[in-house]
């Protein structure tokens, strides 16, 4: 992934392209999924990126607005998505600026920067 995300960025640079790009990508190979969240330009400023854990979700009062139940035991799910699953900040974690996210078979995820 890290390889990819270098060669896109040579490429952009090659190209002499000034605005900014997102070179964001997920790939899994059977058992562990990666996902990235960066950008190479002027804005800084990277696309959205959440990882929500033991999603489940319940109705509040209003039968318009939802939220993710609290976890039983241990983690049993790990959503990635582009935005918030639901409009409560706690019910997903944003993912980190500039870095490649790893998950394992064990739901273990484990961020690591873009060098």
């Amino acid at each position: 992934m890290r390889h990819t995300i270098e060669e896109t960025r040579r490429w952009s640079s090659e190209a002499k392209v000034t605005e900014a790009s997102y070179p964001d990508f997920a790939a899994k190979n059977g058992g562990n999924i990666v996902v990235s969240r960066c950008v190479k330009g002027r804005s800084g400023i990277p696309r959205s990126l959440y990882l929500s854990t033991d999603v489940r979700f319940e109705a509040l009062n209003d039968s318009y607005r939802k939220r993710c139940a609290l976890p039983y035991e241990r983690a049993t799910t790990v959503i990635v998505a582009s935005e918030p699953l639901t409009d409560i900040s706690e019910d997903a974690e944003s993912g980190p600026s500039n870095r490649i996210g790893q998950m394992d078979r064990s739901l273990n995820v484990e961020f690591i920067p873009i060098i």
